[in-house]
């Protein structure tokens, strides 16, 4: 679903990469509070995290930049004073979504995720 490999234990290495992220994003979510000192870390996630190449993964950035809109206001603030500089954040600021559909898209997939990891 999410890689097409080539060979099968690919697969398990990029599910576990996807695995690993969302799980890290969750821990993001409940470390850092919403201060302008924590943009730094979640603008250095979002990067790290479209790195990952995977069939989901526009749905996963759009989930992502959503609930870190409505979950850290400020934080998402200094994403979009970011953007005035980077144009990789000028783009990212703008993919949202419903914020009760994305919590629930973020949660079906690492619910999935975990399903699906067998290493």
């Amino acid at each position: 679903m999410l890689v097409t490999p080539i060979f099968k234990g690919e697969r398990k290495i990029k599910y576990n990469e996807v695995q690993i992220a969302l799980k890290k994003f969750k821990q993001l979510l409940a470390r850092y509070p919403d201060k302008q000192e924590s943009a730094f870390y979640f603008a250095n996630f979002v990067k790290q995290f479209l790195r990952i190449k995977s069939n989901d993964s526009e749905l996963l950035t759009q989930v992502i930049i959503t609930l870190i809109k409505q979950e850290k206001p400020i934080v998402f603030y200094e994403l979009r004073i970011r953007g005035d500089y980077d144009s990789m954040f000028e783009f990212l600021v703008h993919l949202t979504m419903d914020y009760n559909l994305a919590k629930d898209k973020f949660e079906e997939i690492l619910t999935e995720e975990k399903k699906k990891v067998s290493i």
